[in-house]
């Protein structure tokens, strides 16, 4: 499994590639429109620079955020066990941090 991903090796090894189809595609309303939310993750699409998939969740004061963002692929997971903390902007930042186009190039 060299040169995978986490998140490339648990979508194949967890679901057909038709069914993550299926999770990822953004849900239609009865009104024909889309919303940009499939199965349980919040899908932010274009023109967001860190388009991908998202998804929080919070139980008895514990809260988390994953992020997983297309370009470059990168996954972001924050737990938090304070219940003000808001983990998906911590994610943000962190994955914002990570984007090619805010590293410094080496001298």
């Amino acid at each position: 499994m060299a040169g995978r991903t986490w998140s490339t090796v648990c979508r194949r090894a967890l679901l057909s590639a038709a069914s993550w189809q299926q999770v990822f595609t953004p849900v239609r309303l009865n009104d024909g429109s889309t919303h940009p939310y499939g199965l349980g993750w919040e899908l932010p699409g274009p023109p967001d620079p860190l388009a991908g998939y998202r998804h929080e969740g919070a139980w008895q004061g514990f809260k988390i955020a994953y992020l997983h963002a297309a370009a470059p692929e990168l996954t972001v997971i924050v737990l938090c066990n304070l219940a003000q903390a808001e983990p998906m902007q911590l994610a943000l930042r962190i994955a914002s941090a990570r984007r090619p186009t805010r590293r410094v190039a080496p001298r």
